[in-house]
């Protein structure tokens, strides 16, 4: 006599109904490596057993109904000995998600696995993910998820992915598809600054960009697909920059294209910085429908940019050179006469274009008239000068006497004085009016006569 084998537990206790070729290592005493070795399951579903020790053995379990059923252990395939350990046929899990379920062929993809219930996640404390053919270890989490990281692929395209479980390699409730894609990578940004206020649209230029899961991530703030972030073709994305949480300073724009899960890791530059902002202009007028004329614009943080600009109104963007970190030239655009904003960006309009000052174009062309016509060539004579709206209240205008000079006395918006200089010569000279510091012409040509003195030899 010989004492009967007993079995004292499971690895695992559980497996899937209907499901063949699991193996399931028994742990026991009493074991031998005789020809008769095998398992029992239930009453009559004898398996053959594979011997690794007195205490341990390997069975490939049978397929089942749904149910729980005594395994015990017989050394010559007759007798078997009593056992109250238990072998479960589940129902087959069919809920389970993954996420994301797109990631880039060089693979690192964290992919999440949820939906499992506690019994199908823990058979024998292992769980691997098999994507194709690779087969991957599984990470449990604190809520019962486990997470895999996807391998590398050198095509893209759709993958079945399964779940099994450790060694007995059982899968897990069928399978689910994995997309491999082109992995995304950034190559530049326009602009390459913008407001720590947020709200510039950036054009990020790259490749392997898609609609589906986009993201872009200034730094660590992230902004979403939709009106944050737009496709507009593979290799071309718009992102809208959202406040900087750090202040002043640069950082990393990149782009994912599976909702967040992988990012690029190229690091282009995109530098948060104080908007641009106006305070004074000079001069404040000039005259509509000329081209060449010159504004210095006073304000705060303008920036040494080649997308430096100033906006006269809505919509007319002229380049600006800069000057220093509070000034600016720029050449006023051609308009109608009336009066706009002027407001100054240091990335091409995008950003800084709120505005303190104004610039006013008057009347070009418009006719005024000048009394008297003429005087004597010693100078002194006070000349009215008569239009309409032409220099504004507050102008600076200056009178020109053939190639003489003189600043002009504004008296308000319609009406000013020019004192005539001495002339070298009696006769007629081109009188013209000349606006601040631009020279623009105001209105028309005039002539004005030198007169010479008159001289009183007798009554």
């Amino acid at each position: 006599f010989e004492p009967s084998a007993t079995v004292a537990a499971l690895r695992p206790s559980q497996a899937l109904s209907g499901v063949a070729g699991v193996v399931v290592t028994v742990l026991g005493e009493n074991f031998e490596a005789t020809g008769g070795l095998s398992c029992r399951f239930g009453l009559n579903e004898t398996m053959a057993a594979r011997y690794l020790s007195s205490t341990k053995l390997a069975c490939v379990v049978p397929s089942r109904a749904v149910g729980t059923v005594a395994v015990s252990v017989s050394n010559d395939g007759v007798d078997f000995g009593t056992s109250l350990v238990r072998f479960a046929y589940t129902v087959a899990q069919t809920t389970w998600v993954i996420s994301p379920s797109v990631g880039p062929a060089k693979g690192g993809t964290l992919v999440t696995v949820t939906g499992l219930d506690q019994s199908e996640g823990s058979l024998d404390g292992e769980m691997f993910c098999v994507f194709g053919t690779e087969r991957m270890a599984a990470t449990l989490g604190t809520s019962g998820e486990y997470v895999c990281q996807a391998p590398g692929r050198q095509a893209t395209g759709t993958v079945s992915m399964t779940l099994t479980h450790g060694t007995s390699r059982m899968d897990v409730g069928g399978s689910r598809e994995f997309e491999y894609v082109t992995t995304a990578s950034v190559s530049e940004v326009w602009p390459l600054r913008g407001s720590v206020a947020g709200g510039s649209v950036v054009s990020v230029t790259g490749s392997g960009f898609r609609e589906a899961g986009l993201r872009c991530r200034f730094g660590t703030e992230e902004v979403l697909g939709g009106a944050g972030a737009q496709f507009v073709s593979s290799t071309v994305v718009a992102c809208v920059a959202p406040g900087s949480m750090s202040g002043v300073g640069t950082v990393a724009v990149e782009v994912s294209v599976n909702d967040g899960s992988d990012f690029t890791s190229d690091r282009v530059e995109f530098l948060y910085e104080t908007s641009a902002t106006v305070t004074s202009v000079w001069p404040s007028v000039g005259v509509s429908g000329t081209s060449d004329q010159v504004v210095t614009v006073v304000g705060e943080h303008f920036a040494r940019s080649s997308d430096l600009i100033c906006r006269f109104g809505l919509n007319e963007t002229v380049r600006a050179e800069y000057e220093s970190s509070s000034m600016v030239t720029c050449v006023a655009p051609s308009r109608g006469a009336g009066t706009v904003s002027v407001s100054v960006s240091n990335n091409g309009g995008l950003d800084g274009l709120g505005s303190g000052a104004q610039f006013t174009y008057l009347v070009s062309g418009s006719a005024w008239s000048a009394t008297p016509s003429s005087g004597t060539k010693a100078g002194g004579t006070s000349v009215t000068v008569l239009g309409a709206d032409m220099w504004g209240e507050n102008g600076d205008v200056t009178c020109v006497f053939g190639s003489l000079q003189s600043s002009a006395d504004v008296q308000d918006s319609h009406s000013l004085v020019c004192t005539t200089p001495a002339g070298s010569a009696a006769g007629v000279v081109d009188f013209s009016l000349r606006l601040g510091a631009t020279g623009s012409m105001i209105g028309e040509v005039r002539s004005f006569e030198y007169l010479l003195p008159l001289h009183v030899s007798g009554v």
